[in-house]
């Protein structure tokens, strides 16, 4: 099987706003999430490094050093329309300008858009629920 190693360090920090779904009736639900990542090298050389071996005239070695490894911004809305059936949208927008390893062969573009849609119909869920009221109690 495969081997599992130590392939370094990575973190960031995240602001994150949201409101919840209000469970079992019609409802709409929306977030947002800001944040900025940093790894140390052995993180950066195992993503976007080239040794030696492994260059070519397109792909040149390359050795990244550690430190800022991007920041991203991502939203999504919720919309619950019965109990069992809800649609969600999703944007998140990743650029990579300034990072350590900005310059790596490997990577083509400093900003990355993902957008997603999801039909999800829930199979079951608990008769009850914890209220916003409840939660703050505890």
């Amino acid at each position: 099987g495969p081997t599992v190693g130590y392939e370094g360090l990575s973190g960031g920090i995240r602001l994150t706003g949201s409101s919840r779904l209000t469970p079992g009736e019609s409802s709409w639900g929306h977030g947002f999430s800001l944040g900025a990542d940093w790894a140390d090298s052995s993180y950066n050389r195992y993503f976007y490094g080239v040794d030696e071996a492994y260059a070519r005239p397109d792909r040149p070695a390359y050795r990244s050093d550690g430190g800022y490894a991007g920041a991203w911004a991502s939203a999504y809305v919720s919309r619950r329309f019965t109990r069992n059936l809800s649609f969600s949208t999703f944007v998140r927008w990743d650029h990579l300008g300034g990072a350590a390893f900005e310059d790596s062969p490997l990577v083509r573009e400093s900003n990355n858009l993902i957008v997603a849609c999801a039909l999800t119909w829930t199979l079951a869920a608990s008769g009850e629920f914890v209220t916003d009221d409840e939660a703050e109690d505890e």
